[in-house]
Formats: C-alpha cells, structure tokens, sequence
C-alpha cells in the first residue's frame, strides 16, 4: 500500500510539473512547444484511463486533460499532424466522459441526500441504486 501511495505522490508531481509548462507554453505563445507538452500529458495519463484512482488525482487528472485539450485547440490547424489530431481527439472523449461520470456523481449524491429525510424509521432503510453503464464499441 505504501508502495502505491508514493507512486501516486510522484505522479501527482509530474502532473504539476507538466501543467506548468503548459501554462508557460501557452503563454508564450510557441505552438510547436504547446504540441510537445499535450503530447507528454497524453503519455502521462495514458495508463490512468480506465483505471480507477482516487477523488484527488482524479480531479487533478480531470483538470490536466481538460487545461491539455484546450491548449491543443490553441494550436494552428496547418500545425497539427494526424498523430496530434489523435491525440486532441482523445482528450476530447476523455474531457467528456470525466465530466460525465463527474456529474453522474453528483446527481447521484444528490438524489441521495433528497430522499434521506424520507426515512424515518429507527434501523436507518437506505435505498440501493445501481448504475448500469453501456459498454462503449468503437465505431
């Protein structure tokens, strides 16, 4: 478990690492730079897809995808190759579905926290909801 907590740590520094340069990389205003760095946030988060992490580095994570995509969009249209097209559409369906199951979350929570004052009996009936998911096919 420790194991596991100290490899979380450094990818957390890496994350900030990388969401400084890309701060800068957009701030200067060097396209070929912004590439670069979207490309390195996308090998960076490329093992976390799918897996489950926990509450803090997934909004960390969130975060970096959606500040990582927007810089890609920044990018000119004669600058970007069909790897990079790749990649910014990747993160765009990774931007998509954190948000989705982000909300989906909190609807959850909140539908949750409307019926508990519906129970009022002693032994405390909590109400079972189950999320189905549809399985995802690439088309």
């Amino acid at each position: 478990m420790g194991l596991k907590v100290e490899l979380e740590k450094m990818d957390m520094k890496i994350s900030n690492y990388l969401w400084l340069a890309l701060d800068v990389a957009v701030a200067i205003n060097v396209p070929q730079l912004t590439k670069r760095i979207v490309c390195m946030v996308y090998n960076h988060l490329l093992p976390y897809y799918g897996s489950e992490c926990s509450t803090m580095s997934y909004h960390v994570f969130m975060q970096l995808v959606l500040k990582a995509h927007h810089a890609a969009i920044l990018v000119e249209g004669e600058l970007i190759e069909q790897n990079m097209r790749r990649v910014i559409s990747s993160l765009s369906y990774w931007a998509a579905r954190f948000c989705f199951q982000f909300n989906e979350h909190n609807s959850l929570k909140n539908l949750a926290k409307s019926e508990f004052h519906l129970l009022t009996r002693k032994w405390r009936r909590f109400a079972k909801y189950e999320v189905r998911r549809p399985e995802l096919t690439e088309e």
